[in-house]
């Protein structure tokens, strides 16, 4: 693979019930950084993630614990698939598909209820959703190769057919917001040689469907490698041109999010050709989104 090892980012944009999942960049967003691959070459990466929500950040960003607050906790257990391919020396396509099994547990409310009157039916009942969520596809054009590597790269998200019903209880999961987004990114990357490192950033904006705000999104990468060990941190945030909390479509409980995430990692390469990885992301500030961390072990195969 050209460049430095790719950073897989999972954006678990869990919003705090009534509002629902946003799959954000987020996201869940796989990052890379502004090498391309060469023609025929091919980078790929299956990761198992977790997540769970405990907290989440309100509309003005102050953190809420979901200990003392009946809207109860939310997790995600998961899969993410992530490629590259060199189509051209200089083109490289880059798909990522995540498969997601999410879950609101509503403890709180069901013991009140059962205080009440085991017969009744609860108001807001557990829920859960699985299912593969949105294909990212996007094309990378290495547009300079010296004295740094600047790449210009364009796609979007596509839903994959999952349902978004028009009357959503209130805490209902999505796999996805059911809208297409589109993207466009800047990228730049050097290498540190002859220190055995490397740091790369992105810019980006994107368009969004239906009545979601646009977003501008950003990162910030660098790493350094101990013989087959590279240790790596990320720094990548998402703020949304809408107002934080505004209903879009979906029965009014999605809604537009900002959010800042710390990103620390390594990468054990068994061979030339596989390597293993370990990571976590932790959002640390924002609105209008879940608190928590989401830790993933992955597998990759170069070539």
């Amino acid at each position: 693979m050209n460049g430095p090892d790719r950073l897989q980012s999972f954006h678990p944009l869990l919003p705090w019930v009534p509002l629902a999942l946003l799959l954000a960049a987020a996201p869940a967003q796989l990052h890379a950084g502004a090498w391309t691959q060469p023609q025929g070459g091919f980078y790929s990466k299956l990761a198992g993630l977790s997540f769970s929500s405990v907290a989440y950040l309100d509309l003005d960003g102050e953190r809420q614990d979901r200990a003392e607050d009946p809207r109860g906790e939310l997790s995600d257990r998961g899969y993410s698939a992530y490629l590259e391919y060199g189509l051209l020396e200089r083109l490289t396509l880059v798909a990522s598909l995540p498969y997601k099994s999410l879950e609101f547990r509503n403890p709180t409310e069901a013991r009140y209820f059962e205080a009440l009157d085991s017969t009744i039916v609860r108001q807001h009942p557990d829920q859960s959703a699985s299912g593969l969520a949105d294909l990212e596809l996007r094309l990378r054009w290495r547009l300079l190769a010296d004295p740094a590597v600047v790449s210009l790269a364009a796609g979007g998200k596509i839903p994959l057919g999952y349902e978004v019903p028009t009357e959503i209880p209130e805490s209902y999961v999505p796999l996805g917001t059911g809208e297409t987004d589109a993207e466009v990114r800047l990228l730049v990357g050097t290498s540190l040689y002859p220190v055995p490192g490397y740091v790369t950033g992105t810019l980006g904006y994107r368009r969004r469907g239906g009545e979601y705000g646009d977003e501008l999104f950003h990162g910030l990468e660098g790493g350094y490698s101990f013989d087959r060990l590279l240790l790596k941190g990320v720094i990548e945030g998402i703020q949304t041109l809408g107002d934080c909390g505004a209903t879009g479509e979906g029965g009014g409980l999605v809604g537009d999010q900002n959010n800042l995430k710390l990103s620390p990692g390594l990468i054990w390469s068994l061979s030339d050709r596989v390597e293993i990885s370990a990571d976590l992301f932790h959002i640390v500030s924002g609105c209008n989104t879940a608190a928590g961390t989401t830790y993933a072990l992955g597998l990759a195969f170069k070539g």
